[in-house]
Parts: C-alpha cells; sequence; structure tokens
C-alpha cells in the first residue's frame, strides 16, 4: 500500500469574498488622458493616444476604464475613444483630472475585483494610490507618454512607455 503525504488545509484569507477567480483576472485602467495628450486633448491626439494605449497595454473584455477630463476636453474625449468607457468629468482646475481618478477609486472593492491597475499617467501624484493598491493585493503598472515621475515608478510593479506623436499646435 502506497501512502501519500497530506497536503495541510490553507488557513482562511482575510478577505472571503476575494476569490472571484473571473473578477480578480480583470484590470482596472485609470486614464488621465488630458497628462497622455500632454494638455492637448484635441479628437486627433486623443485617438492617437487611446490606439497606442490599446495596442501597448492592451484592453479585454471585462476590463474597466475609467477615463478623466477636464470639462473643457469632455466632447472631444467622449467622441474619440469607443463607447463601454466611464467617462470622468473633473471640472477645471490643477490636478483636476487626476483627483478624480483617485477619489473613483475604493481600495478594498478595487483589491477584490480586479487583480491588475494599471494607472495611465506619469504624474507623482497617483503614487501613494499605487502604494495602497500594492498593499492591498493588486498588481500596479504605469503607462506614460513622458517619464514617470519617480515616486509613481517606485510605487508600481510594472511600466509601460507609451509612443505616439501628438499635433502640438
Amino acid at each position: 500500500m502506497t501512502t501519500h503525504p497530506t497536503t495541510p488545509t490553507p488557513a482562511p484569507t482575510a478577505r472571503s469574498d476575494a476569490a472571484l477567480p473571473a473578477a480578480r483576472g480583470r484590470t482596472l485602467h485609470l486614464v488621465d488622458i488630458e497628462n497622455l495628450v500632454l494638455g492637448r486633448p484635441t479628437p486627433a491626439n486623443v485617438q492617437r493616444a487611446w490606439a497606442a494605449y490599446q495596442r501597448i497595454v492592451g484592453v479585454s473584455a471585462g476590463d474597466q476604464v475609467r477615463i478623466a477630463c477636464a470639462d473643457a476636453a469632455a466632447a472631444a474625449v467622449a467622441f474619440s475613444i469607443s463607447t463601454g468607457r466611464q467617462l470622468l468629468l473633473a471640472g477645471h482646475g490643477p490636478n483636476a483630472a487626476d483627483l478624480a481618478l483617485i477619489e473613483s477609486v475604493d481600495i478594498d472593492y478595487t483589491a477584490r475585483r480586479w487583480g491588475h491597475v494599471v494607472i495611465a499617467s506619469a504624474d507623482h501624484i497617483f503614487a501613494p494610490l499605487a502604494g495602497a493598491l500594492t498593499r492591498a493585493g493588486c498588481t500596479v503598472s504605469a503607462a506614460h507618454l513622458t517619464p514617470c515621475a519617480a515616486a509613481l515608478r517606485l510605487a508600481t510593479h510594472t511600466q509601460h512607455q507609451l509612443r505616439y506623436c501628438l499635433t502640438l499646435h
């Protein structure tokens, strides 16, 4: 008779509902579109940035995409990016789109629903959010056109350098 070693039963995790395999494999995309177009949200620039983002980072069925922009850029963004995306209108002012994205994230809920979060921005303001999501169990990436702020780079697992040309006039 052959005996097999028994495997101990793992202790229950703190998050009892964290094991939703289909949901945990999904990605939450937080897109600071104005950062990706260097503050020039023309329809052509938004389309170029979004095409590059999809080509380099990828957006799969079941992912959630939240795109934030100032009110003045809403039409260019809404009509330049395909439907099925959540558009957050941020009003106006410094960091308005950044703050709208940050405030849209509930850390615990996000950690239960998505295994991966991509922050599409180079701004340092996202570093505390990236750190909190990492501590909650998410894999966090940054996607950026310009060099990524050191604090954000250090707070994320991976970075995606986006490459595309923008119209600057």
